[in-house]
């Protein structure tokens, strides 16, 4: 009897324990057309953007992603867009990646540039991004050069991210 008693203190304070209220920041991505978010499960934050974009031959699917976080070098920011359709060639216009913050005028040039082509069965994804100085505030705005998709000419949307504040009780949230 004793030890029933005992493993039901356990699960009460097991339960009292998961249900401490959690806090967590994350970067919210936004674009100028239609969109869409992925939320992730238990801490549904939208972390992520989908949205299309149509080229005379076909329609893109794009996912938006920005943060902020350390590294070896110290702060950074960074926006990404991972572009998944089928062509053949497809290239960045140029290298006029730019940063900027709502509050300051001032365009910040990347520290890093990516791009890769990744081919799967039936479709491709490339991978673009680039990795910025941090940025101070709650939020920042990433400028995309165009792509040149089989010879067309693709104007991808600015990348607004937004520092925003997620509260919750994590068991009646999973």
């Amino acid at each position: 009897m004793r030890f029933i008693k005992f493993g039901r203190c356990i699960l009460i304070f097991s339960v009292l324990v998961g249900c401490v209220p959690n806090a967590t920041v994350y970067y919210k991505p936004l674009v100028d057309v239609e969109s869409t978010h992925e939320k992730s499960h238990c801490v549904p934050t939208e972390k992520y953007v989908n949205f299309i974009i149509k080229t005379k031959d076909q329609t893109l699917k794009v996912r938006g992603y920005g943060n902020t976080y350390s590294t070896s070098h110290g702060e950074v920011s960074e926006g990404q867009f991972v572009i998944y359709g089928n062509w053949n060639e497809i290239n960045f216009k140029n290298e006029d990646f730019y940063i900027t913050a709502p509050a300051i005028n001032d365009k910040s040039k990347p520290i890093q540039i990516y791009g890769e082509v990744h081919d799967f069965d039936g479709y491709s994804s490339f991978n673009s991004g680039a990795v910025f100085p941090k940025q101070d505030g709650d939020s920042f705005d990433v400028i995309f050069p165009s792509l040149i998709i089989d010879g067309e000419e693709v104007k991808l949307p600015t990348l607004h991210i937004k520092r925003t504040v997620w509260i919750g009780i994590s068991p009646f949230n999973c």
